[in-house]
Parts: C-alpha cells; sequence; structure tokens
C-alpha cells in the first residue's frame, strides 16, 4: 500500500537523509548557534515547502558556520533549515562548512 504523507510527517527522522558527498565535517543542528535570532522570518507556507524538499531531496546543502576559539558553532546561513529540522525533531548530524 506504501507510506502516506501523515506518516512522513509523523516519523521525520526516517525519511530525511543526509548528502555529503564532499565530506564535510558534520554536527548535530542543535549544536549550531543561531546568529541572526528571528530576523529571517520563514511564512507556514515556506516552512511547509521547505520541510517537503528537504524529506524529497534530503538535507544535500551544508551549513555555514564560523566556529569560535572556545569551539562554538556560530550560524551564519542555513537559519530557515535549522528551525525546520529542529521543529520537526530532526538532530542528526549535517555537514556544515566553516
Amino acid at each position: 500500500m506504501g507510506i502516506t504523507k501523515q506518516e512522513i510527517i509523523k516519523k521525520p527522522k526516517e525519511f530525511m537523509k543526509v548528502l555529503n558527498p564532499n565530506k564535510l565535517p558534520v554536527a548535530s543542528i542543535s549544536e549550531f548557534s543561531a546568529t541572526q535570532g528571528d530576523l529571517k522570518f520563514l511564512s507556514e507556507d515556506n516552512y511547509k515547502k521547505l520541510k517537503e524538499r528537504i524529506e524529497a531531496r534530503g538535507f544535500n546543502m551544508p551549513l555555514v558556520a564560523w566556529v569560535d576559539k572556545d569551539g562554538v558553532k556560530h550560524l551564519l546561513d542555513g537559519h530557515q533549515r535549522k528551525h525546520v529540522l529542529e521543529t520537526e525533531g530532526w538532530f542528526n548530524p549535517v555537514p556544515y562548512m566553516v
């Protein structure tokens, strides 16, 4: 019978794949400190589109971060992807560039 869209939404961890062909470093999405706060608004429609794109294509764009001398990862690019992944409860390691 197959998997329904509702089942995918309820179990995102099982259906979001991470693509890392360049073998970039990886870290849990929760390790990244957002540098822009709530400046980047994501409408409900755009949230849904981004979530569906990640589910369909996988996580294929690395985050961009600055790592300070204490090892804290400050997110420079990828705030909306971080928001979607955290909201959906997906904390598996994702690739990032420094």
